[in-house]
């Protein structure tokens, strides 16, 4: 259940705190009244991207805070301790998720990219999986990824790219095109150590015998 949102240099909105009651709560206005606004701000809380263009004009950063009560849920407190590390427990079934962006021309020392090389050829099965659990875990902080893959029973080389929860459709290339056996895929991320992608293609048998 949702407490509190707080918002700052969000889009249009200076400063804003809004405490959130058990039951059900309808947001509701007129046309520009600001609803969408706040949907948005609570969606970059929990993951949305974020961009330079979200910050209030003037303002250097905007600053998004929701606080949840889970104490029905205490698995998903475990779980955002691994996979969210925007997220922090504050006291027995209460966590909070907060997401800064920076304005434009602020440098994100969060981001950073890395390539990871493969000496045995994919499955499709397996790179597949790997992908999915990637994306449905991290997606929003997958900023890019592209390679060129081999893959067992495929003619040639296979390019991959995609940003984010989207990949484009795989393309295979001619054999030859790509004279080095191995396969490479570069990363550009969000607050993810390259050491848990390599940890992720290992966990669900990405590698193909």
């Amino acid at each position: 259940m949702l407490l509190h949102l707080s918002i700052r240099d969000f889009a249009i909105v200076d400063r804003l705190d809004l405490q959130f009651q058990p039951g059900f709560t309808a947001l509701t206005g007129e046309t520009g009244a600001g609803k969408s606004i706040l949907i948005d701000a609570l969606s970059l809380a929990l993951g949305d991207r974020a961009g330079s263009e979200q910050v209030r004009s003037g303002a250097e950063r905007t600053d998004i805070t929701a606080d949840f009560s889970i104490e029905a849920l205490p698995e998903l407190g475990r779980w955002l301790n691994v996979t969210v590390p925007e997220s922090r427990p504050v006291g027995e079934g209460s966590f909070i998720r907060q997401r800064i962006a920076p304005g434009a021309g602020a440098h994100d020392a969060a981001i950073h990219s890395f390539c990871l090389w493969f000496d045995e050829p994919f499955t499709w099965n397996g790179l597949n999986a790997a992908l999915q659990a990637l994306t449905s875990l991290r997606g929003p902080d997958l900023l890019r990824v592209k390679g060129i893959v081999h893959v067992t029973g495929e003619r040639g080389p296979v390019v991959l790219q995609g940003a984010q929860h989207v990949f484009h459709p795989p393309v295979t290339l001619e054999s030859g095109q790509d004279t080095d056996a191995r396969s490479r895929i570069v990363f550009v991320v969000r607050n993810i150590p390259r050491e848990s992608i390599e940890a992720l293609f290992a966990a669900v048998g990405a590698l193909g015998g």
